[in-house]
């Protein structure tokens, strides 16, 4: 008599270095294998690891893998884009200077896209491969 409804849920965290994060794996019964992934950009090579270990585990259902990764806050550069300020404010100047809309304020201004950039230094090749390969394991 086949089993019918079958799932599973799997979670698992990881760090190293400055990263830090979570993989969960969900999976439900089907009649082929289908794999999917969902991972943080500029690690798409883990795609491929998911796909593979779920294979070499599984015969069918869906299998659903999920990873969540974070650098530590401290890691990440934080600045403002004076250009971008000055773009905002040339644009609204007419209105302003029309009385149709008040001045901007500094929290408006910095709540603007593109006005605050973070960006996170530059990633070393063989540092991402082997923080690649340990979250793959």
């Amino acid at each position: 008599m086949p089993i019918s409804g079958m799932t599973g849920f799997g979670r698992v965290e990881g760090a190293q270095g400055d990263w830090s994060w979570a993989a969960e794996a969900r999976s439900v019964n089907g009649r082929n294998l289908d794999v999917r992934f969902r991972g943080p950009p500029g690690f798409d090579g883990l795609e491929r690891a998911a796909r593979e270990g779920a294979q070499a585990r599984f015969q069918r259902g869906q299998v659903t893998v999920g990873l969540q990764g974070k650098r530590a806050e401290g890691q990440v550069q934080v600045r403002i884009n004076l250009d971008q300020v000055e773009r905002y404010l040339e644009a609204t100047a007419p209105l302003v200077a029309a009385g149709r809309a008040a001045p901007p304020s500094l929290d408006g201004l910095l709540a603007l896209r593109g006005v605050i950039e973070a960006a996170e230094p530059d990633a070393d090749p063989e540092a991402q491969a082997r923080l690649e390969q340990a979250m793959a394991a």
